[in-house]
């Protein structure tokens, strides 16, 4: 049984360094400050201000992308934080639109209320 646990406890801290990356890039980073002055309605809900940037595909999906091969960090790292694959989100509290939606992707997500770019994620998604 311990023969299993390390590959995975491995794999588990490689894909946390990777989220970690993505998550303090420059692009990021700016993007969070800019939400400030947008001064939005949530993305996904349309009822709350935006308080958070989310990663419409999350973060996890494209460090899963590396850890399987398909992608090099430094492409991850591109598609991630690409402005296309931001969201302005409520956030903060429990139940708000960021915490739901977790790791899900925008267009698992998105509902009735959502801006017409998450509506459109859906659609292509379906």
């Amino acid at each position: 049984m311990i023969s299993f646990c390390g590959p995975k406890i491995a794999e588990y801290t490689l894909k946390q360094d990777i989220g970690k990356r993505m998550r303090s890039s420059n692009r990021f980073k700016q993007e969070k400050k800019e939400l400030k002055q947008r001064k939005q309605k949530c993305e996904y809900c349309s009822e709350n201000n935006a308080s958070q940037v989310d990663h419409m595909e999350s973060v996890s999906d494209f460090s899963d992308s590396v850890l399987e091969g398909n992608l090099t960090v430094n492409e991850a790292e591109e598609l991630t934080n690409n402005s296309a694959n931001f969201a302005d989100s409520c956030g903060g509290s429990t139940g708000s639109c960021n915490q739901q939606k977790d790791k899900k992707s925008a267009s698992e997500f998105g509902g009735d209320n959502s801006s017409d770019r998450i509506k459109r994620r859906k659609r292509n998604y379906l």
